[in-house]
């Protein structure tokens, strides 16, 4: 079975240290397919590939990680991998442009405002990511250990980076 991980980071101005809406010009600097937008404007994710061996996810999520950084500094920008940031003015929150996101906004004003958070999800079995379809690989079951958050099957991968 294979398995990957999404993770998300805020986006701070280097300078103040306080997030900013510049998500967009980050990606725009970065491989297509392994990096997309969120809710907010102010938060990156990455993508890692489905991987059948923890290390391989491990050198997968690094070298993202090490990609965002690289494409953020020039731009006066830093990554933050952390579940939210103490510098933070949810009244100057912009939400992503796109039909899903603009719908949350909507139907939750405030608690879409008020979102500052960031997390990581690792999935299993080809059920998050379309492109897991294609994987016919095994991963030793002993190596994660699964979890239903929402109903909806998750893979917690011990040793992540």
């Amino acid at each position: 079975m294979a398995a990957g991980v999404e993770e998300e980071f805020h986006i701070v101005g280097l300078a103040a240290r306080q997030l900013t809406a510049r998500a967009r010009e980050v990606m725009d600097q970065l491989p297509a397919g392994s990096f997309s937008a969120e809710l907010q404007r102010s938060v990156l994710e990455a993508n890692s590939r489905p991987w059948t061996r923890l290390t391989d996810l491990a050198e997968d999520l690094a070298a993202l990680r090490r990609a965002a950084i690289a494409a953020a500094g020039p731009l006066g920008l830093g990554i933050v991998a952390a579940g939210t940031v103490p510098l933070a003015d949810p009244g100057t929150v912009q939400v992503t442009s796109d039909p899903r996101y603009e719908h949350i906004r909507e139907e939750y004003q405030m608690l879409a405002r008020e979102q500052l958070i960031c997390g990581t999800q690792a999935a299993s079995g080809g059920t998050r990511w379309p492109r897991w379809l294609a994987s016919g690989t095994t991963m030793d079951a002993a190596q994660i250990r699964p979890s239903t958050v929402n109903g909806s099957s998750r893979a917690v991968v011990p040793d992540s980076p």
